[in-house]
């Protein structure tokens, strides 16, 4: 090999390859992203499907904010971007519908990845809300985790999706924060439920709990007598 030449490591068995259908992908999400593949952990590519119908309203609009680089694609679809475009979103980016245009056009659809390259230093994330009038920041929920590989069989789960929804729920219980200090308007509560975050959550707890209760019937019943 010259020097300098790159090359894709051999695989190291520590994950598992595996493939999967992206339009079979978004008929089962049950979020407007999901992660494709089960590993989020250090040093992991994590595609995330993202799946829309706009039916005419307004699906709200929020601000990302990563630490790390993602990538979008889009895999199919009529919403403007064309099938096989692939674009940087930039570590702060806008997602939902635009304040020129807060009802995208009706029967508009598509389906894109976004994809994180997951390091193995902390991570930092923000999801942000801005007055729809003026644009003044009303909310930003901040978090941020190292990747880690999971104990033993412990399920990974993806920050962005769970924290995108506690930071919501903070801002449509609070009239106060959806109150812009600047110009006085009174923005609508943000439409979590057309995202799916929620159920996305639901699932993850629920998965590990009942994961964690058949552990717990397992070692129980190691080493009884048949």
């Amino acid at each position: 090999m010259a020097v300098g030449e790159r090359a894709i490591a051999p695989y190291s068995g520590r994950r598992e390859p595996l493939k999967v259908n992206a339009f079979e992908a978004a008929k089962a999400a049950c979020s407007q992203l999901l992660p494709l593949f089960p590993y989020v952990g250090p040093d992991a590519m994590v595609p995330a499907i993202g799946v829309s119908l706009h039916e005419g309203r307004d699906v709200g609009r929020f601000f990302h904010q990563n630490s790390v680089d993602e990538v979008g694609m889009c895999i199919g679809g009529a919403m403007g971007a064309q099938p096989g475009a692939i674009w940087s979103t930039g570590r702060t980016h806008p997602v939902g519908s635009s304040d020129d245009d807060p009802e995208p056009e009706v029967g508009s659809y598509g389906v894109i990845t976004i994809t994180q390259r997951h390091g193995d230093v902390e991570q930092k994330e923000s999801f942000m809300i801005r007055c729809r009038k003026c644009q003044h920041l009303l909310l930003r929920h901040s978090y941020s985790f190292t990747p880690t590989d999971p104990a033993h069989d412990e399920l990974e789960s993806f920050a962005t999706l769970i924290e995108c929804t506690n930071g919501a729920e903070e801002y449509n219980q609070d009239p106060s924060i959806r109150t812009c200090s600047k110009c006085g308007n009174v923005n609508d509560p943000f439409p979590l439920d057309v995202w799916g975050w929620r159920h996305y959550r639901s699932n993850v707890i629920a998965a590990e709990s009942s994961r964690r209760a058949l552990a717990d019937v397992a070692s129980q019943t190691t080493g009884a007598p048949s």
